[in-house]
């Protein structure tokens, strides 16, 4: 599926006139490749204002644009979501995000706590509006110091306790790296689900929050067991989602994300949520309020799918209950829907060898 009408001209694609030379890709590649790299290596910081510490000059989050420029570019994240338009772009379509990896690993690089997956099969997904198939390259988390504020997204000013982000790069690119580097405007695709506190513990969590307590210092990883397939951390019923063209929320703030953010959040306990605030930074302070400030929309739209194709029909709407039957798949679990039953807003494909 190609771009939706009402979000084409929010994004502009590369012309006769200003396209790269083959040369000129190249050195994009390997410079985007390094500076990406280097981003990621405790250059920015959270912090109203920056800091100095044995690692050097931290740059704070309004100040990002002065070391990286993409950072002030039109299409920044995260916004707030309202004023959207209505749309109807179908069901997302998951493949092997029910199936049981074969490694599931945390780690804590010193501004998130991030999980990436090894398995026979790389999760990928399509649908749902997407220009195209992506892979799963990792999920993250942004949090705050207390569980009434965290997530980068607000919807209609509401700010969650804590957000996940899973993201994905368009399956024409070999891995992440070369997907940034083409700075094409939906090479990279991520889903943002937000996260709100209960005072249940919420058994989905205990892996991931078991192996976070291995992860306290920064630049530490530790595996998640037994292995949690990503399905493990969606919604579990319909959800209406919004979407827009964005940027990542760090530097380099890349200019080439298709966000999807979903509007059913996902319950974890108060206790397991604390797991998080327990993590230190490079420089030695709680990891927490890892927010990106909201960036100005500069007048792009938001689609809002109200998930009306979850249901096959008004009437299967009125009458027909959620049922649910989990199916054990080597120590965790992934919900199936029998044939009269309302579909998720995503479809899992069946497990296969």
């Amino acid at each position: 599926m190609g771009l939706h009408p009402a979000l084409s001209n929010q994004i502009q694609p590369r012309t006769a006139g200003n396209k790269a030379t083959e040369t000129e890709k190249v050195s994009v590649s390997v410079a985007l490749a390094a500076f990406s790299f280097t981003a990621a290596q405790h250059q920015f910081s959270y912090e109203n204002n920056a800091f100095t510490s044995q690692l050097g000059l931290f740059a704070a989050a309004e100040d990002w644009p002065l070391e990286f420029p993409t950072c002030g570019g039109g299409r920044q994240s995260p916004i707030d979501l309202s004023g959207v338009v209505p749309a109807d772009l179908g069901p997302f379509r998951f493949r092997d995000y029910h199936r049981a990896p074969d490694e599931v690993t945390v780690s804590n690089n010193g501004q998130t706590s991030m999980v990436t997956f090894s398995t026979r099969k790389t999760p990928r997904v399509s649908g749902g509006g997407l220009p195209g198939l992506y892979v799963l390259d990792q999920l993250h988390f942004h949090w705050g110091s207390n569980p009434y504020r965290g997530s980068e997204h607000t919807l209609f000013g509401f700010r969650f306790p804590m957000e996940m982000h899973m993201v994905h790069f368009n399956s024409k690119f070999e891995n992440f790296t070369e997907a940034l580097a083409s700075e094409e405007p939906t090479a990279v695709a991520v889903f943002g689900f937000f996260l709100e506190v209960s005072k249940d513990w919420i058994p989905i969590w205990d892996n991931l929050v078991r192996a976070l307590s291995h992860v306290k210092e920064p630049d530490t990883e530790h595996p998640v067991n037994p292995p949690t397939p990503p399905s493990r951390w969606l919604p579990t019923g319909p959800s209406r989602f919004y979407r827009y063209y964005g940027s990542l929320t760090t530097p380099a703030c890349d200019q080439v994300v298709v966000w999807t953010l979903f509007e059913t959040p996902i319950p974890i306990g108060l206790r397991q949520w604390e797991q998080w605030n327990r993590l230190r930074t490079m420089a030695g302070t709680k990891l927490t309020n890892n927010i990106r400030p909201l960036q100005a929309r500069n007048g792009r739209k938001i689609l809002y799918d109200d998930c009306f194709h979850c249901f096959r029909d008004n009437k299967a709407k009125r009458k027909r209950k959620w049922r649910k039957k989990i199916v054990p798949i080597a120590g965790d679990s992934w919900p199936t829907w029998g044939p009269v039953q309302p579909t998720f807003p995503w479809d899992f494909e069946s497990p296969t060898a």
